[in-house]
């Protein structure tokens, strides 16, 4: 039997009873929730036991994450308020505030006496983990959602089928937080920055295309808010680049004189 057959035979009926189930008993929102909360806590004990490639001891670890995810949030709600024309804090995605962490992680680095460029690479790959955790709970929620798809996955707002655009965006996740690890252990975690430039770069490109499969309000263009803001962080991700590769010329060409 066809292997698309088989999907829409036993996996989407199943999830789809799964989601009104849960939804009929009032759990979605808890659900969601829940999964927040623990996508927090896996990007906590990801840092922490990733430190030790980037030389930080526990306690700087923790103190960074302290400092970093809660000053982010609160970031993502000011700028949410911003967008709304300062009427409600609504409008809470995280990917608002992924060009404006680096300014947080260089006040955390101060505090824990580190290179902010190294605390900076540091978190970049939980920022792509929290993507991963994060979209595998929406349908519950029936936020991030595509289009009407006759076999998409039920959504508990419209009552209707919808494309899991969700789903394919944690797929995406996970393939960037691969490569990043990967980067940075070509890098041996030297913490240059550009770890995190890569991550603006790859997911700001990525995540502007998968807006178009979102069924949410478009600005212009079809173009919605958040589309906008991924834009804007493969912009600065690539000046960023541009200018770690100026950079690393000028050092090459000083060494060749001496």
């Amino acid at each position: 039997m066809d292997s698309t057959l088989i999907l829409k035979a036993r996996w989407i009926p199943l999830i789809n009873d799964l989601l009104r189930f849960c939804y009929e008993k009032g759990w979605s929102d808890d659900i969601y929730n829940s999964i927040v909360i623990i996508a927090f806590a896996a990007q906590m004990l990801f840092l922490i036991f990733y430190r030790k490639k980037y030389g930080l001891t526990l306690w700087q670890s923790i103190v960074a994450v302290l400092v970093i995810y809660p000053a982010s949030y609160f970031w993502m709600l000011v700028l949410a308020w911003v967008e709304n024309g300062f009427k409600n804090w609504g409008a809470n995605n995280i990917v608002r505030v992924y060009v404006y962490a680096p300014l947080i992680c260089i006040a955390a680095a101060k505090l824990i006496k580190l290179p902010s460029r190294k605390i900076i690479d540091y978190v970049a790959p939980s920022m792509a983990l929290q993507q991963v955790i994060g979209h595998s709970v929406c349908p519950f929620a029936g936020c991030c959602q595509g289009y009407a798809c006759s076999w998409g996955i039920w959504n508990p707002g419209s009552g209707t089928r919808l494309f899991p655009n969700q789903w394919l965006e944690c797929i995406v996740s996970v393939i960037i937080v691969w490569y990043l690890l990967r980067l940075a252990k070509q890098e041996k975690y030297a913490g240059t920055g550009r770890v995190y430039a890569m991550f603006l770069l790859i997911f700001g490109g990525t995540r502007f295309f998968l807006e178009f499969l979102r069924d949410n309000e478009k600005l212009i263009l079809g173009v919605s808010g958040l589309a906008l803001h991924a834009l804007f962080m493969v912009l600065v991700g690539t000046a960023w680049l541009m200018v770690l590769y100026e950079k690393d010329k000028k050092q090459e060409l000083k060494l060749k004189k001496h």
